[in-house]
């Protein structure tokens, strides 16, 4: 068995595991892959924490290294929200049921 690693910083928001895990063949379509290209589907990308069961991450993925690499330099993320905030925030709603603030996350995702 081999572990994937993936660093990203994602506006979104994290849900505690226990509340999305029954909506996964619903959230299956917006996971991530290690190996592709960071992935937007309807402007959403979903970390499933199906290794540890701890989170669920749902937002937009605004950066994202390659499995196993870090990032190649220093990211800035401004103060306040993205750009696309109300819309992000919509999209996630519509996926989720669930009103979300948005903000800025950085994590280190293994699969």
């Amino acid at each position: 068995m081999s572990t994937q690693l993936n660093h990203y910083v994602i506006f979104g928001e994290v849900f505690p595991y226990d509340e999305l895990k029954g909506s996964y063949d619903k959230l299956e379509a917006y996971m991530d892959s290690a190996f592709e290209p960071r992935r937007n589907l309807n402007n959403l990308c979903v970390l499933f924490d199906g290794m540890d069961g701890e989170y669920v991450v749902v937002g937009y993925a605004v950066e994202k290294t390659k499995n196993h690499q870090g990032f190649a330099a220093p990211i800035r993320i401004d103060p306040g929200e993205h750009p696309n905030a109300a819309a992000i925030r919509a999209e996630i709603k519509s996926l989720t049921g669930k009103d979300v603030e948005g903000r800025f996350i950085v994590v280190s995702h293994y699969r």
